[in-house]
């Protein structure tokens, strides 16, 4: 049997360096006193969301999307990097260095330095927002948020 790819996306809000995590609270309560919080409505992302909740996962981990492939380019050559960063990741999860070499310039970068498409990012903490009607966030969402968490990598997410 195939596996189909998901209707659902969910979208990410990543704090970054990855080894932040911020208290999303005080978010969370604006956007309840708001009712942004309620399902379907509009306030956080054009057309709704089913909900929203945090994930902490109690250390740094890869939130990315969960179907199709992907494409990883180097952050100084922009060469494709997709075989030393899978390489690089898997190691990591093992208790490696979070590094990987480029293939074409040999220079070492850090993982979340690569440029992944769809995008991804490493994380101690991602506020979720599950099977919104919209890939994009209702315009000040994301300055209000990184106004309260500091700066935030936006993952879009199929499951």
């Amino acid at each position: 049997m195939p596996i189909r790819p998901s209707h659902r996306l969910d979208l990410l809000l990543v704090p970054q360096p990855p080894e932040q995590e911020p208290d999303p609270e005080n978010l969370l309560a604006r956007w309840r006193e708001r009712g942004w919080l309620e399902p379907r409505s509009s306030g956080i992302v054009e057309g709704g969301l089913a909900r929203v909740r945090v994930d902490r996962p109690g250390r740094v981990i890869l939130y990315a999307n969960q179907q199709g492939g992907f494409r990883v380019t180097c952050p100084t050559c922009s060469a494709n990097a997709v075989g030393a960063f899978s390489t690089a990741v898997t190691a990591w999860r093992a208790g490696a260095e979070r590094v990987a070499a480029c293939d074409a310039c040999g220079e070492r970068h850090p993982l979340e330095h690569y440029r992944c498409a769809p995008s991804a990012a490493f994380g101690r903490i991602a506020v979720v927002l599950h099977d919104v009607a919209s890939a994009f966030l209702q315009e000040g969402v994301l300055a209000e948020s990184e106004d309260l968490l500091g700066s935030l990598a936006v993952v879009r997410r199929r499951v």
